[in-house]
């Protein structure tokens, strides 16, 4: 009891408060593993990480074998960014914790591979506490290592391989099969007269990137079965890209010699000319050999423990799904022999888990009492079964959770006591409503066109705000003898939220806990959007304006357009708009140094469809009987001004004549004319 009351009335330190929310969470996290992807290096473009980063998300759901033979589905949530000071607070909800690290970057020399492994290894020194795992994807290496150099010289036109030496793509791989899909190859890319070594790799790959002249040629070996990087590529594509990677390469030179058209068709004429161009083309060969052979093989420092996966580019990263499916299975099977040994284990003095900010707090007391001895035990089972639900054991989850929640109860444990209480109505929603993670994620300034339909129709603003909804019904997508059987052990849709504002409150008691109660609010409101309750939603939401939290101006930002985004998906229209125009005025604060006008124009944009407001004078009602007058004349004055500063005078001329011929009359009304 004296080390709730003590946290209670401190004052919050800045080295263990997690840094801000996260908007966009769902009772789903709380089953995934957290992977950090992040770019290191100076030489990979913004683009191409982008895109990896793309394919890398897919990969969210592996099923994965157990020792008992069962399948186990194992959830993975991807972060660009992820700040340590919320990674300390694992212990407390291990679903926080950074378990895999993946790095992508591109080499160009000895010093850029350096680099990328010194800022690979310092990630891991900053997330070692948690980390499980990690891989390092590295472009611009062939597979043996070797530099990957793409040749400039283009296709010359007119010209024909040899029958002997190129290889017919066209014939015999019309397809290559990647991820389960069939793309069809690219007859243009291996057209007469085409030297590329790796044509099947760039257009098969990816047939939206057409390669130009500068990456129409690589250099990349055989052996694509090195060790280090384990590349494999389907064996419909080995033959075109890599065993005839060098006798294509061959006859590109002889190609390359045959194409001095005017040497050749002279060479009757001038015997010495003929001579100087068998001449060139001899050192033509050798030098072309002696590239091959001279080609620069980089190695990563000796203190690099990482595996690494070498890619000539990101279009030849073929296998980097199958890739991912192996890293996953590896978290969770180093997840899964923590979560055995924590539930054999039998201590006579476990230790004792806290939250960050607890830890001075438990200084100087004797462990060794009764009621201290029940905390260590009742978060011991807390974090057993966070680690249950991680490992795609949601019925054993909730067995642990609920043993545990009866001993913190019995000690006074509130802080725990609501994360036991939010762990329970998360594995709950994982059983009952499997489908809700398609639908909780927030799209920042979506869904409000300027022209769209007045009333908020579509969406859920034309359902029931009737929060008497019957949310004992069965939840949609799950099968009646399913639900028969998880209802013994979950918890009714009731209960689910029930838990939750019980939980809540025990944060609302910790003002370092202000993160953590923010996130569990939007949790809950994501369920009751599940079961149609919309007023009770609000209620959440509610709670959510009202608490402290110590944000940045553009964390505000975020944090007001993530309002207006939850208001807007239970029906509140108006009210998202109000949010949307606090975050737009925030933009151009007076303690901002720098106002950005145009994302403030642009928020004030999507505002005008909870007023009620359409821009064109068509559509729009004069007569002041849709919407309110008095904010559709505010909301055109602040466009007006905010155009203006933004220096658009002829954006800022058509909203003044836009106020002044569609809402004249209320002008009027409003200044007493």
């Amino acid at each position: 009891m004296r080390s709730s009351v003590s946290v209670i009335l401190s004052s919050p330190p800045p080295d263990t408060t997690m840094s801000y929310p996260d908007y966009c969470t769902s009772p789903h996290h709380h089953q995934t593993l957290l992977v950090l992807v992040r770019q290191v290096g100076s030489q990979l473009k913004n683009r191409s990480f982008h895109k990896l980063y793309e394919r890398i998300s897919r990969v969210g759901h592996v099923k994965v074998s157990d020792s008992n033979g069962s399948q186990r589905p194992v959830w993975v949530t991807y972060r660009r960014d992820y700040p340590v000071e919320n990674n300390d607070w694992g212990d407390f909800q291990t679903h926080r914790r950074v378990l895999g690290i993946i790095t992508i970057g591109q080499v160009g020399s000895q010093s850029d591979l350096n680099d990328i492994c010194k800022q690979h290894e310092s990630l891991k020194v900053r997330y070692s506490s948690t980390l499980y795992d990690s891989r390092c994807i590295i472009l611009g290496l062939n597979p043996d290592g070797t530099m990957y150099e793409a040749d400039s010289r283009g296709p010359s036109r007119g010209t024909s391989p040899e029958p002997s030496g190129g290889i017919e793509l066209n014939s015999h791989h019309p397809s290559l099969a990647v991820n389960g899909h069939t793309h069809p190859t690219h007859v243009k890319k291996i057209s007469a007269g085409s030297t590329d070594r790796d044509s099947g790799v760039y257009e098969t790959v990816s047939s939206e990137d057409k390669p130009t002249d500068s990456d129409s040629h690589s250099d990349s070996p055989q052996g694509l079965s090195d060790g280090m990087t384990d590349l494999k590529i389907d064996t419909n594509h080995v033959n075109g890209s890599d065993s005839g990677s060098e006798s294509t390469s061959e006859v590109g030179c002889c190609d390359d010699s045959k194409l001095d058209s005017p040497r050749d068709s002279a060479a009757d004429s001038a015997p010495d000319s003929t001579h100087d161009s068998a001449h060139d083309t001899s050192q033509s060969s050798i030098s072309t050999s002696t590239s091959h052979s001279s080609r620069l093989s980089l190695q990563p420092p000796s203190n690099f423990k990482t595996r690494a996966l070498f890619y000539p580019t990101g279009d030849h990263a073929v296998n980097i799904e199958s890739q991912l499916q192996e890293f996953v299975s590896s978290l969770f099977w180093v997840l899964e022999s923590k979560r055995l040994d924590k539930s054999q284990e039998k201590l006579e003095r476990p230790p004792l888990l806290c939250a960050p900010f607890e830890r001075k707090d438990f200084i100087g007391l004797d462990m060794d009492s009764r009621t201290n001895k029940k905390r260590c035990v009742g978060r011991l089972r807390k974090q057993l079964a966070d680690l249950t639900l991680q490992a795609g054991l949601p019925t054993e989850a909730i067995m642990h959770y609920s043993h545990a929640a009866d001993t913190l109860r019995n000690c006074n444990d509130w802080l725990w006591l609501a994360a036991c209480f939010e762990g329970l109505c998360a594995a709950s929603v994982v059983m009952l409503y499997p489908n809700l993670r398609r639908s909780s994620g927030l799209q920042r300034f979506s869904s409000l066109g300027v022209g769209s339909s007045q009333g908020g129709s579509g969406g859920v603003g034309n359902r029931s705000r009737n929060g008497s909804v019957n949310t004992n019904s069965l939840p949609s997508g799950l099968d009646p003898t399913v639900a028969k059987q998880t209802s013994k052990h979950c918890l009714s849709p009731d209960d689910i939220v029930d838990k939750y504002r019980e939980a809540i409150v025990h944060y609302s008691k910790y003002r370092n806990a202000g993160v953590v109660e923010t996130e569990a609010s939007i949790k809950a409101v994501h369920v009751l959007i599940e079961q149609r309750r919309y007023l009770m939603a609000a209620e959440f939401l509610s709670n959510v304006v009202f608490i402290n939290l110590q944000l940045s101006d553009e964390e505000k930002i975020a944090r007001f357009n993530a309002l207006a985004d939850l208001y807007h998906q239970i029906g509140f229209h108006r009210k998202a708009s109000f949010f949307r125009r606090v975050a737009a005025m925030r933009c151009v604060a007076p303690q901002n140094q720098q106002p950005d006008w145009g994302q403030c124009y642009r928020l004030l944009l999507q505002t005008l469809e909870g007023y009620k407001v359409c821009l064109d004078p068509l559509e729009f009602r004069k007569d002041g009987s849709q919407g309110w007058p008095s904010l559709q004349i505010q909301i055109l004055q602040e466009l007006v001004g905010t155009s203006r500063r933004m220096g658009q005078n002829a954006l800022c001329t058509r909203h003044q004549a836009f106020l002044g011929n569609s809402l004249r009359y209320n002008c009027n009304v409003l200044h007493g004319v």
